[in-house]
């Protein structure tokens, strides 16, 4: 524990305390603008946005694309402050979420204070590049695992809230959503007079309360920022995205490791960043991408179908955790930081045996190398030695994904409780 706590002092705390770096840049200026009541119909400029930032003192490069428009105002309660104490009182927050973290998972586990502490420090670099950068991933996981024990303990309004709440800023819960939709729909399916009980099962309250709060949440971006921003974000952003196009990010950077990324580099031909493509292949970028969408949804299918007999306090946690675990394999683009929700996407499963003891041991042991890999050093090796060097968390992620299905699928001797 005591080299993950120092990892974090030096490569998290440190530079988030001296620096006002580029994600944190992103959401403070967004945030200044709405306080300052700059016209926003330029949000979404990357050339405006980066002199915005600018004009505020801050140097380093930034963009506010890929984020939805409500997040402009996710810092607005810290633009009184210059920008370098405005990350410093955010990097004292994101300290405070990884011990109320650490707290969640305490409730949610029979796990000692100590291996909790361990499971989060051992996120490695997800974890202090989320501190480092000024990113709100730790705080979205940490609300989706008190999300969890909320609707364990049954306040499904406080839980459908924090759920749909983070969906309209950062996407990731809807596969969290519609877990608790299966779940809910088999629940009230195997029992009597199925229509009489969907107003009054408890996972479908949760969706019912999400999908409200999401909602209204989109009807406020929309009447707040208005049509053109709304459809900037939609055009220029968002469906770029799903494609793994990061606008005023190299589209072929190793950095943002996906399966998009991945087959870009392997198929699609560009002048001045791939001019030689392993084959000129743009067409197979698409259809390979659509064959491993579709080998992970059956997987995560023939799991869910495996369980679905089982009860709902057997069944809920498997529902709740491979759907996102499948979307993390299947990100668009992935950064270091976005695999801290890690931590709420396997802890179900891992703190009951539905994985035998040998798989949980390696799922643990896959999961900190994913935020220990010195991602720099297998850059440069693929420079020299082939494209498959520059994709260790991706190929980590599927192995991961691959462990907890195998690992589900053999285990016959299924939770009671």
């Amino acid at each position: 524990m005591v080299f993950f706590a120092g990892l974090l002092i030096v490569k998290g705390i440190v530079p988030a305390w001296n620096t006002v770096n580029s994600d944190f840049a992103n959401y403070y200026v967004s945030a200044k603008l709405i306080a300052d009541k700059v016209p926003l119909e330029n949000l979404y400029d990357n050339d405006w946005f980066q002199n915005k930032i600018k004009e505020y003192g801050i140097e380093t490069p930034g963009k506010f694309s890929p984020f939805p428009p409500i997040t402009a105002w996710l810092m607005i309660s810290l633009t009184p402050l210059g920008p370098l104490s405005a990350q410093r009182v955010f990097t004292l927050v994101n300290l405070f979420f990884i011990v109320l973290g650490v707290a969640a998972l305490k409730k949610l586990t029979s796990w000692t204070t100590l291996q909790n502490t361990v499971l989060v420090l051992s996120c490695g670099l997800s974890l202090t590049n989320n501190v480092a950068f000024g990113q709100v991933y730790l705080i979205m996981t940490v609300f989706i695992l008190i999300s969890f024990l909320m609707a364990e303990r049954n306040y499904l309004f406080m839980a459908g809230c924090l759920l749909g709440f983070f969906t309209a800023l950062k996407y990731f819960p809807i596969v969290i959503i519609a877990g608790f939709f299966l779940n809910g729909v088999l629940d009230v399916y195997q029992k009597e007079k199925p229509l009489k009980r969907v107003m009054t099962n408890p996972d479908l309250k949760v969706v019912l309360y999400s999908m409200s709060i999401f909602m209204a949440l989109l009807l406020f971006q929309y009447l707040y920022f208005g049509r053109i921003v709304m459809s900037e974000f939609i055009n220029s952003s968002f469906l770029p995205h799903l494609d793994g196009e990061l606008k005023g990010q190299g589209l072929f950077s190793y950095q943002f490791q996906s399966w998009d990324n991945f087959f870009r580099n392997l198929f699609v031909y560009d002048e001045q960043f791939k001019p030689h493509p392993f084959i000129d292949w743009p067409a197979g970028k698409l259809i390979l991408k659509i064959a491993i969408g579709f080998v992970i949804l059956i997987l995560t299918v023939l799991v869910l179908h495996r369980f679905k007999s089982s009860s709902t306090s057997v069944r809920r946690p498997i529902f709740l955790s491979l759907p996102a675990l499948a979307a993390l394999v299947f990100l668009p683009a992935s950064a270091t930081y976005h695999f801290v929700l890690l931590i709420s996407s396997l802890i179900l499963m891992l703190s009951k045996p539905y994985l035998p003891k040998k798989i949980r041991v390696i799922v643990l042991i896959n999961y900190s190398v994913i935020g220990l890999l010195p991602y720099s050093l297998f850059f440069s090796l693929a420079k020299s030695y082939g494209l498959l060097f520059a994709y260790p968390r991706l190929w980590l992620m599927s192995c991961l994904f691959i462990l907890v299905v195998v690992g589900l699928l053999k285990n016959h001797r299924l939770p009671q409780t």
